[in-house]
Order: C-alpha cells, then structure tokens, then sequence
C-alpha cells in the first residue's frame, strides 16, 4: 500500500494537469461580423475575401494609428487601434467611424451606416 500511495498521487495529478494544459486562452468566439464594433470584448474582426470573423486581440498589444504603424504582417484595427496580425488585410476603412454625408469616405465597396446610434464604414448594412 505503501508503494501505491505516490503512484496514485502522481496519476491523479496527471488527470488534473493534461486538461489545464489543453487550454491555451480564452475561447474564440467566431462570430460572423462586419467590424470590430460587432465582436465581443477583447475580440476583433479580421477580415477574408469581403466576410469577417471576430478573433481574439493578441497579448501583446502595439498601439497605432495607422496600418503602416503595424508593418507587412498585421495591420491597424480602427476601433481598438492596436496591430492586429492578420494574413488577409481588411480594407482600412473596415469598422472605421464616417459621417454619412461624406459617400466616398468608405471607399468604392462600402457602405457608410447606422449602427446603435453610430456611424461605421461597413461591407454591407444591417
């Protein structure tokens, strides 16, 4: 009995250990979004052939104003400005505040739009 006390301590700790392990962050939500505006807190919308899924921030966070702030491997997110990494760069009025008088602030494919009370540049309006 004595032998097998350490040996069930150890496998017991080894239950415990292997499932803390598996998590590496908080869970990804992978929400459909059209910008950062529509993710949750602590998430933004990175952006693949015109459709958006909300993705964790990184840890660490760079701050910027502008995508060339964030060099050729992330680009600038407009609502937390903070590089974000991101293989497929969002046009840069992505989720970007506009005043809906002025059309071509959005750029050619979007969209300047209401949302609660506020206007961002969108792919498409609610």
């Amino acid at each position: 009995m004595r032998r097998a006390a350490p040996l069930l301590w150890t496998l017991l700790l080894l239950l415990l250990a292997v499932p803390a392990a598996g998590q590496s962050g908080p869970p990804v939500s992978n929400t459909p979004c059209r910008g950062s505006h529509e993710c949750p807190n602590g998430e933004y919308c990175a952006v693949t052939d015109m459709t958006g899924t909300c993705r964790p921030l990184p840890r660490r966070r760079t701050p910027c104003k502008s995508n060339s702030d964030c060099g050729d491997r992330a680009w600038c997110d407009p609502l937390h400005l903070v590089c974000v990494p991101d293989a497929a760069k969002p046009p840069s009025w992505l989720g970007k505040p506009c005043d809906p008088d002025m059309e071509s602030f959005c750029g050619s494919e979007a969209t300047c739009c209401e949302v609660t009370g506020d206007f961002y540049c969108e792919i498409d309006c609610p």
